[in-house]
């Protein structure tokens, strides 16, 4: 269903991306659909695998699908969705079950001990293997593990918060294990531990930079190679794709943009930029690095002649510098905002103002508006 005309662009924005999350897992439900139909009886080890997998696609989709419910305001004209989505999930998900072979009767079970001699279960109950890429704390290895770790193990139901803190301790290695080495395994810890993980790697932005980094420093090719150009295309999409999740491709054009033309910044400049926008949510545009640029351009050049006037004066008066300061603050033209003695730039008082406040600031004293 296409976003309201009359959405706000912030509404859009978020409308879309939630759209494509939609359509995302659609498309992950039907390869799950494609495996139940082409089922092969050798594959009968993926089926618990496939059955989590489809149960987390379902709480996906309805806290995706109650999202866009809210922002469009329409709810009754979602009704065909859901009805669709619950159709294909209980007979995707009954005719996965039906194909799990039937377990042997269990043996007669002991008679149950006193309470004070049961064997504690954790250690009687062995957890079923389960592989994992191990996570070492390399954030260009994130993603991909965050990924399936949540489809795996962090999103199931069948396993406990302790089965779970089991299993992301096994997984972690070196920075990503230190992170979590203080807290014992207990179900209590599990949340807490994911969340050290999250609040650590969980850095879009950070990982954009790096990604679209890595793909400006892939070095060209020396000669002709089948082997050094299925290695270019696989490095080179493997950066891609994992920039498709992190952002909407439509944005992988801003993020190059401002990555390039950081990278000729000096290192000051560098600097002042990364530290105006490390407190942003979202990756930087492009047209803000250039507002940016230009006007650490003219704030340097204000500085400059400041100095050059302050050093022409002392060399014209060495004896009276004190005599000399009092006159070049006097020369300083009244702001045209509060009245105060300081450029209208350096006005703590316009600075608060809203964009069109200043512009009519700027209009009625005939100051240039490109400058400010």
């Amino acid at each position: 269903m296409t976003p309201p005309k009359k959405a706000t662009s912030s509404k859009q924005t978020k409308l879309k991306l939630l759209y494509r999350r939609r359509t995302n897992i659609l498309g992950s439900a039907n390869l799950i659909k494609k495996f139940n139909d082409g089922f092969d009886p050798t594959q009968e080890g993926q089926l618990p695998i496939r059955i989590q997998r489809l149960d987390a696609l379902w709480r996906e989709f309805e806290e995706t699908q109650e999202e866009i419910e809210v922002l469009e305001d329409a709810e009754e004209d979602f009704l065909e969705e859901r009805e669709e989505f619950q159709t294909l999930y209980f007979e995707l998900k009954a005719s996965l079950q039906s194909k799990i072979p039937v377990p042997p009767p269990a043996p007669t079970p002991a008679p149950v001990q006193p309470l004070s001699s049961a064997v504690p279960i954790s250690s009687s109950v062995r957890l079923p293997e389960i592989k994992l890429k191990e996570f070492s704390g390399n954030l260009d290895d994130w993603v991909s593990f965050r990924d399936l770790f949540v489809s795996l193990i962090h999103s199931s139901v069948q396993l406990t918060a302790v089965q779970k803190m089991h299993y992301l301790r096994a997984t972690l290695s070196g920075e990503a294990a230190r992170i979590i080495s203080s807290l014992e395994i207990s179900a209590n810890n599990y949340l807490v531990a994911w969340n050290l993980l999250k609040e650590r790697f969980e850095n879009p932005n950070l990982l954009v930079k790096r990604h679209m980094s890595a793909l400006l420093m892939i070095p060209s090719l020396k000669k002709e190679s089948a082997q050094g150009l299925a290695d270019l295309a696989d490095e080179f999409n493997r950066h891609v794709q994992l920039l498709d999740k992190l952002e909407g491709a439509e944005n992988h054009w801003n993020a190059f943009l401002v990555e390039r033309l950081s990278q000729c910044l000096d290192s000051v400049t560098l600097r002042e930029w990364e530290t105006s926008v490390s407190n942003s949510d979202e990756y930087p545009k492009y047209q803000e690095l250039l507002e940016f640029i230009h006007r650490r351009s003219r704030i340097i050049q204000t500085l400059k002649l400041s100095q050059t006037a302050t050093t022409q004066s002392e060399i014209k008066h060495p004896k009276s510098r004190s005599v000399v300061s009092h006159v070049v603050s006097d020369n300083v033209p009244k702001c045209a905002s509060c009245k105060q003695a300081h450029f209208l730039f350096q006005c703590e008082q316009f600075r608060t103002l809203s964009p069109q406040q200043r512009f009519e600031v700027a209009k009625k004293h005939g100051l240039c508006i490109n400058c400010l």
